[in-house]
């Protein structure tokens, strides 16, 4: 799956459109212009903007085949837990500390309910955790393993 991540490395231009990778039950994508904001700097940091929506999506299905592959190395849960079980999910696993603090509802802390499809679809993509430093490592290992590959396809070059 090599050569499938090209992020963006620098800034745009002030009002320059760009796509951002949603990293949640479905890995999604929305267009924005750069207004250069904070969290726009942290989504660039963390590997989350494409300058095309080819590359965006490409970025996506590199994203989804890892986090099947990497389940153990993500430390995320793999079944069902004990129902009413406490879990931890990122809003967007973009890198945002209060995705992973007690911060109002962010990240969102649950108690697990096998009935909620929702949840379902988290924990089948591997995004729900039993602890916030869980979380927190595993979104540090995303933003690793988008600068890997896109290093690989730099290489192939």
């Amino acid at each position: 799956m090599s050569g499938q991540v090209n992020y963006l490395e620098k800034a745009p231009k002030l009002g320059q459109e760009y796509y951002y990778l949603y990293v949640r039950e479905n890995l999604i994508y929305s267009l924005f212009k750069w207004q250069g904001k904070d969290f726009e700097q942290s989504w660039l940091k963390n590997h989350r903007l494409y300058p095309t929506k080819k590359d965006v999506i490409k970025a996506a299905e590199f994203l989804k085949n890892y986090l099947i592959t990497h389940k153990e190395q993500l430390n995320c849960l793999t079944s069902f837990p004990i129902y009413s079980t406490k879990l931890w999910y990122g809003l967007d696993m973009d890198g945002f500390s209060d995705d992973y603090k007690v911060i109002d509802f962010y990240p969102e802390v649950v108690n697990f309910n096998p009935e909620n499809g929702y949840l379902q679809k988290l924990l089948n993509l591997s995004l729900l955790y039993r602890t916030s430093d869980d979380l927190e490592k595993a979104a540090n290992l995303i933003t690793e393993a988008l600068a890997l590959e896109k290093k690989r396809s730099k290489c192939k070059l």
